[in-house]
């Protein structure tokens, strides 16, 4: 109960969005040479990263990559293709600058960070981030992923990593997860924070046969009516159907009084999970504080629907993975098209 008042004293402290800025920097690209509104979504970033910073002075020039990860225990309902064991192999390809991220950042200056926050049985490991949770949360199809502490932990954890990059200077970050069976949890949070049927947010995840989403969906529908999680109280929901990560990319998002992160996102699961959540907590709990600003693109067919082929952790298929499907706010690979958003919250010290 002491970490969780320590937690709501910390988002009252967070600061209004400044219009001033971004009046300011709206007039300085209005004044440039070009039509006005030209440059389209990235100016209307620029000025929301100038309301939430407090400053028309954008600086992005050090960056950061926190990519959280954890395990779940609801993989034991055959809902992934893989276990557990491929949450610590891609942990260590990421400890080792091994991974598609960790090229992709290196091409942009961009330094990664992986976090441990609760992958099965992984020690100590260089280049790693220790900030665990526990083994991996528990079966939700059985009872409740986690406790009511654990789950504000974790957003703690979250919001302590972004203190962390302040202090280092750190201007922009970008969020990102690895854990086997998250797009399940992410699911089950998403359901129940939007009042959506499980079917209708829950997708294939890696690449899932027809039986294998059925599964997923069974998984999920089964954990709802175990848990019974409240949706006026996210932190429920996140203890009883989320996952250490998800919960961690909450706090990340919700921000620790530390730097104004745009955090950019390109997969449902985490919108559907850590930002769903975030968004819910801010708004439910403790108020509007942070005023999370979306910037969308796309959006097309039924998550999980004809046309979707599968996909795996290292290849989008055409019409899913990353970026194929759409209509409701389904989670994972194959859930349904993942809109390119921009998250931002005015965190500043």
């Amino acid at each position: 109960m002491e970490q969780e008042k320590e937690l709501l004293e910390k988002l009252a402290a967070v600061p209004e969005p400044d219009s001033q800025a971004r009046a300011e920097a709206h007039r300085r690209w209005a004044a440039c040479a070009k039509p006005l509104g030209g440059l389209g979504l990235l100016e209307e970033a620029l000025e929301q990263i100038a309301t939430l910073t407090g400053s028309a002075d954008i600086d992005l020039s050090r960056r950061a990559v926190l990519v959280l990860c954890a395990d779940h225990g609801v993989t034991a309902q055959g809902v992934t293709q893989t276990d557990s064991s491929v949450t610590a192999a891609v942990v260590r390809g990421l400890a080792a600058r091994q991974t598609s991220v960790c090229r992709m950042a290196a091409r942009t200056d961009c330094k990664v960070v992986p976090v441990d926050l609760g992958v099965v049985d992984f020690p100590p490991y260089p280049g790693v981030v220790d900030l665990r949770m526990g083994n991996g949360t528990a079966d939700m199809t059985q009872g409740a992923a986690m406790s009511r502490a654990q789950a504000v932990q974790a957003v703690c954890a979250g919001m302590e990593l972004v203190r962390r990059e302040a202090e280092q200077g750190t201007k922009i970050l970008a969020a990102g997860e690895m854990g086997i069976g998250n797009t399940t949890a992410a699911s089950a949070v998403s359901a129940v924070l939007l009042g959506c049927p499980p079917e209708a947010v829950t997708g294939r995840g890696a690449g899932l046969s027809d039986a294998g989403l059925a599964r997923k969906i069974d998984a999920v529908q089964r954990a709802i009516a175990v848990n019974r999680p409240d949706a006026g109280d996210p932190l429920d929901v996140l203890a009883k159907v989320g996952g250490f990560e998800l919960a961690g990319l909450c706090g990340l998002y919700l921000g620790g009084g530390g730097i104004p992160p745009p955090c950019g996102d390109g997969r449902r699961h985490q919108r559907g999970g850590g930002l769903v959540c975030g968004e819910a907590v801010s708004q439910s709990l403790w108020g509007d504080f942070g005023q999370p600003c979306f910037c969308r693109t796309c959006w097309t067919g039924p998550a999980g629907g004809p046309g979707e082929e599968a996909a795996d952790h290292g290849r989008a298929a055409p019409g899913g993975g990353h970026w194929g499907g759409g209509g409701p706010a389904a989670s994972g690979y194959g859930s349904g098209g993942v809109c390119r958003e921009l998250y931002l919250f005015r965190l500043r010290h």
